[in-house]
């Protein structure tokens, strides 16, 4: 016990959850407009600044697992690494993507040996074979059997965060998207959330967020930065069951 007590526990708040429940812990980083879109379909590649930017790999840095969608994959294309000038040893996080139909095309940048698919039993063998030779991994995965919630394309995300505990991965980055937000709120899974702000207003055509949530989530004790332009909110989450 002492004053800086909060700050120890916060260093080892996911060796902590996965020592005491064997499921890693789950922070979930989002960027969006001021309207809550997480797209913005226009020139710009990135919604958040190039500050926040940094501190998105600063986190890959430090986590064991980052998470997306095959939605992300297919429609960005990113490379899913860490890159932190000047830094000599940089740790690239298992990349995992949730694919039930194996739509990830072969040819992605995230794909490598540091890559971990989870799809449904019932794809069909070509694709896995076609995927299993960029070196990747494929992980199968039964389906959910949860009725009356949004489960990001029917995968037991139960299961899949069991096997990683099991591996002894201790924590996720998970960067979206909409689908997988909702999934993991859903599922009360997500522990911390890291929500940056940028100046913008796209309109209802964009990604939100999240779609229907099971759950109400709110930040007991929200922290708040300015980062440049934009801002980051970041707390752990609360969950309260939607009325």
């Amino acid at each position: 016990v002492g004053v800086a007590k909060a700050d120890c526990d916060y260093l080892i708040r996911a060796f902590h959850k996965w020592v005491t429940t064997k499921q890693p812990f789950i922070l979930a980083k989002v960027g969006m407009s001021l309207d809550g879109k997480i797209t913005s379909g226009g020139a710009q590649k990135y919604i958040t600044n190039n500050l926040a930017l940094q501190q998105v790999h600063a986190l890959r840095q430090e986590l064991d697992v980052i998470m997306v969608g095959v939605n992300t994959i297919i429609n960005d294309n990113p490379r899913l690494n860490t890159r932190l000038p000047g830094v000599k040893r940089v740790h690239h996080p298992l990349k995992v993507i949730l694919d039930s139909r194996l739509r990830t095309p072969p040819h992605s940048k995230a794909l490598d040996s540091n890559t971990l698919v989870a799809c449904l039993e019932s794809v069909p063998r070509s694709r896995m074979q076609a995927i299993a030779r960029t070196g990747a991994e494929i992980v199968v995965l039964p389906p959910n059997r949860l009725r009356g919630k949004m489960l990001f394309e029917q995968l037991n995300m139960v299961a899949l965060l069991a096997e990683l505990g099991a591996r002894g991965y201790t924590s996720i980055l998970l960067e979206g998207g909409s689908y997988v937000f909702t999934t993991f709120i859903n599922l009360q899974a997500i522990d911390e959330f890291h929500i940056f702000l940028a100046p913008y207003l796209f309109g209802a055509s964009k990604l939100p967020f999240t779609y229907a949530l099971q759950y109400d989530v709110s930040f007991p004790k929200p922290i708040f930065e300015q980062v440049g332009s934009n801002m980051l909110m970041r707390g752990y989450a609360k969950y309260t069951k939607a009325r």
